[in-house]
């Protein structure tokens, strides 16, 4: 009994390895592609976002108090006893504007870069899953593992078709 069971299986699962997933590698897998590349998008979309919202607060913490130290200097300039004094804090303002302009230059092309980064990685990304539609070797090792995979295990007790109890 169990050698038919095995040869059942076994030409069922040839059969399937043969002709359903053919059919399932001509319909269904362009989907599957689709909905793995969108979620593959969507997941690098988010985490470059999350990425890019860490480095901007940092910046943009960074450009508030540069641009902190320049109000403060230039109060000094408006408080100064002498004009070489005023003179003094007010290079210091503008050094301290000069930064919080850098940290905003530097926030653009962080951005910029990590999205070029990212659209390529999606770009690689569907390239590798699109090669799979030409690639034999994937397409073999379905079918081989659907042939040769071993027959799922019973339970331990099945009940036959008139109510007793059957153990294999």
């Amino acid at each position: 009994m169990s050698n038919m069971a095995d040869s059942i299986y076994s030409w069922i699962g040839k059969w399937l390895a043969n002709t359903i997933w053919p059919w399932v590698r001509k319909n269904l897998w362009p989907v599957i592609q689709k909905a793995i590349v969108h979620i593959f998008v969507l997941i690098l979309q988010n985490l470059v976002q999350k990425v890019f919202s860490y480095f901007k607060e940092r910046k943009a913490t960074q450009a508030e108090e540069a641009l902190k130290k320049a109000a403060e200097a230039e109060a000094r300039a408006r408080n100064a006893e002498s004009d070489i004094e005023a003179e003094k804090h007010r290079a210091v303002a503008n050094v301290w504007r000069q930064v919080a302009d850098d940290f905003t230059k530097e926030d653009k092309n962080l951005l910029d870069k990590l999205y070029s980064f990212a659209n390529d990685a999606a770009e690689d990304f569907e390239h590798q899953v699109e090669g799979l539609k030409s690639d034999k070797a994937f397409d073999n090792t379905i079918q081989e593992r659907i042939a040769e995979s071993p027959p799922p295990s019973l339970p331990p007790n099945l009940n036959d078709s008139e109510g007793k109890t059957v153990s294999h």
